[in-house]
């Protein structure tokens, strides 16, 4: 059955990735990001970027992405019994279709960012020093491709949870939801300071997207997989809870 579903997911993946809807949002991706390069200022091109990462605009540029091409995908094979009836029941087919949206919202967000990196070099042409991250002890690069992968995990567990929620309580009232974290991220005050220690961490996305100073850097990893951790364990639990609910969802 798992070399099956890899099978089935590697089609559905292909199709998705030739679907016009996946073209325009690449489109749409390249023009903020072009974007958010004329608006940005900076002197070195791997703080630039990280910069440009932490935009707030960006932020929800890429959540909002994410949730239009989630819940397209989603309410296509919610009406496609073709796709559902290859599936020994409807828990094997959304299995199925977290797996390949977790791909294709990889692959546009990871295009996303090399768009922004390249437009960075040739547009703003800007020098590579080798000079450490504004609050550590450590060079942008590195910080840079923790703050990558620290993104990629978040902005997915994200998605994934709002599939499973649309299954368990309908999409208005998951969209409703999504959009509260947009909210917050668009109009609350941040309140900085900071963080040293687990007691005093921040349970707010923005503060993992548009990170808070902490004493130290590995205290920031740390907090960093225990938040990501906290996503996961409420993504399972959530799971756990549509196989209980036992009727027939479309």
């Amino acid at each position: 059955m798992e070399v099956l579903l890899k099978l089935k997911a590697k089609n559905n993946i292909g199709h998705y990735i030739k679907s016009k809807n996946f073209i325009v949002s690449l489109v749409i991706i390249l023009l903020f990001s072009s974007f958010i390069v004329a608006a940005m200022n900076g002197r070195d091109l791997f703080y630039s970027f990280l910069i440009c990462l932490e935009t707030p605009w960006y932020i929800i540029f890429l959540l909002i992405v994410g949730l239009i091409n989630t819940g397209k995908m989603l309410n296509e094979i919610r009406v496609d019994y073709n796709y559902l009836g290859r599936f020994k029941n409807k828990i094997y087919a959304y299995r199925n279709f977290i797996k390949v949206s977790t791909i294709i919202n990889t692959i546009l967000f990871v295009v996303s960012f090399l768009m922004l990196f390249f437009i960075l070099v040739f547009y703003r042409n800007l020098p590579i020093t080798n000079i450490n991250y504004q609050y550590y002890d450590v060079k942008n690069y590195v910080y840079l491709v923790f703050h990558i992968i620290k993104v990629l995990f978040l902005l997915n567990l994200i998605q994934n949870v709002y599939i499973v929620l649309s299954l368990i309580i309908g999409s208005k009232v998951s969209t409703f939801l999504y959009s509260l974290i947009l909210l917050d991220i668009t109009f609350i005050p941040s309140n900085f300071g900071t963080v040293t220690s687990f007691l005093n961490m921040r349970f707010r996305p923005i503060y993992y997207f548009d990170p808070l100073p902490y004493s130290s850097f590995l205290l920031e990893v740390s907090i960093s997989i225990f938040y990501i951790a906290l996503l996961v364990i409420l993504y399972y639990v959530l799971i756990y809870v549509f196989k209980k609910m036992k009727k027939d969802i479309v």
